[in-house]
């Protein structure tokens, strides 16, 4: 007779040896938890630590707040992040923890 164990290691082998794509959501599953590996849903939270102190341009803009060229000039042309913005010329430079903050205390109020 086979102990719990040794049943949950050769379902693991057998799981293991199935192609990902042919799995259901339960085998998956199956597979994480006897393996240790928890599943954990993606954080709602955005990682901090790879945003870099200074974006520059339109295009900064648009990759700090995820959205296109045009909303990004939008954002800039309506002075949301006003404070957070230094330009000479052509040259736009943004702090971003800065502009974050600013965004976050305008976000209730008008959208993108």
């Amino acid at each position: 007779m086979k102990t719990k164990l040794e049943a949950q290691a050769n379902n693991a082998k057998n799981l293991m040896e199935m192609p990902l794509a042919f799995m259901t959501g339960a085998q998956f599953l199956e597979l994480n938890s006897i393996m240790g590996q928890g599943v954990e849903p993606p954080s709602a939270e955005r990682d901090t630590t790879a945003i870099p102190k200074y974006v520059y341009g339109i295009k900064g803009i648009a990759e700090l707040f995820g959205c296109s060229a045009a909303t990004a000039s939008r954002i800039k042309k309506d002075g949301v992040i006003k404070e957070a913005i230094t330009q000479f010329k052509r040259t736009i430079v943004v702090d971003t923890e800065k502009a974050l903050e600013l965004m976050k205390e305008r976000k209730g109020t008008k959208e993108f």
